[in-house]
């Protein structure tokens, strides 16, 4: 496991393509999005080209309606432009990881501008009006399947996991969550009496607060507490259990010795995000575990039907302590 800058950059915001369905995008739907977007600017600069040359008509009010249509078509093509500029260099100056549910405000504003260009180039329900409530009518089918398996898809495992656990560990052991948000949830459904703290621990699992974890990431050993319970309770005969889904196997890649600490937030340069102390406080855990304790046994434990892959855990038993060389 090795440390890589986390953030956004011109390569991360296309990958997998720019339309957060509810599963995976597939290429026609983003290549729909870019040719409708087309056909809308398309459609506004044609407005505006006929109203410059449109000749006095004794009829004001239709000439008024038809100026109006135009200033809608005008307002929301700048708007999608502008806007599709700008939230994408706030992306890339944000620095985030990119989530699928970041594209959710452009497209909506890409949606909203389109249905003003559309309404104000066919206001009437004749051929082209009707062309786009069929229109909407295919995309909606197509969508069906997808939006299905999605309604029947579990948001976690979590809850199966946190009642396998409260049932299979003893009041002795000890419960490691390799991610504080996964501690919100299964703090929520764990009744079991065995210690549990997550990566990197912090005092509050009932909402997110990432200044607890932002707080940690100033310290240099804030991973001590929980590498010192994990070595108290392999000693004491007791297990661990790690639950998450960060893969705990040694990278053949990664060099010998551990890894740097990376740079504390004051002194890190803006391509350096709390996902690079995510992997180096995971990497000091994984490190003691396979190098120290005697036994490791993957447990299963079946969900009742798929589950989403951003919270779709497995569990990680380990026995015995072997002491090091070093």
């Amino acid at each position: 496991m090795t440390l890589q800058p986390f953030g956004t950059d011109s390569a991360t915001l296309w990958p997998r393509g720019a339309v957060p369905t509810l599963t995976v995008p597939t290429a026609p739907q983003i290549w729909i999005w870019i040719a409708l977007l087309l056909v809308g600017i398309i459609a506004a600069v044609v407005m505006q080209r006929t109203r410059v040359r449109q000749t006095p008509k004794p009829e004001v009010a239709s000439k008024s309606a038809n100026a109006e249509r135009s200033d809608l078509a005008l307002f929301c093509v700048t708007s999608v432009v502008l806007g599709t500029i700008g939230y994408i260099g706030f992306l890339l100056k944000l620095r985030f990881f990119m989530q699928p549910w970041y594209y959710v405000g452009i497209l909506i504003l890409c949606a909203i501008s389109l249905d003003g260009i559309l309404s104000a180039s066919w206001p009437a329900l004749r051929p082209w009006g009707l062309m786009r409530i069929g229109f909407l009518a295919v995309m909606m089918i197509l969508n069906a399947g997808p939006a299905w398996a999605e309604a029947h898809t579990r948001r976690s495992n979590l809850d199966v996991v946190a009642a396998f656990l409260s049932h299979n560990a003893s009041a002795g052991d000890l419960i490691v969550v390799q991610e504080a948000w996964e501690g919100i949830t299964f703090n929520r459904y764990y009744r079991g009496q065995a210690q549990w703290l997550s990566i990197p621990p912090i005092d509050s699992h009932d909402v997110h607060r990432i200044d607890l974890v932002m707080a940690e990431m100033n310290q240099p050993e804030a991973m001590t507490p929980v590498l010192r319970a994990i070595t108290n309770t392999l000693t004491s005969g007791h297990h661990v259990w790690l639950v998450g889904s960060i893969p705990i196997e040694r990278s053949k890649d990664a060099p010998p010795g551990p890894t740097p600490l990376p740079p504390q937030p004051s002194e890190m340069p803006t391509r350096w995000w709390i996902g690079s102390y995510l992997c180096w406080w995971n990497q000091q855990v994984t490190t003691l575990l396979l190098d120290h304790a005697q036994q490791e046994e993957a447990e299963t434990i079946a969900a009742p039907g798929p589950v989403n892959h951003f919270e779709d855990v497995s569990v990680v038993r380990f026995t015995g302590y072997e002491p090091g060389t070093e």
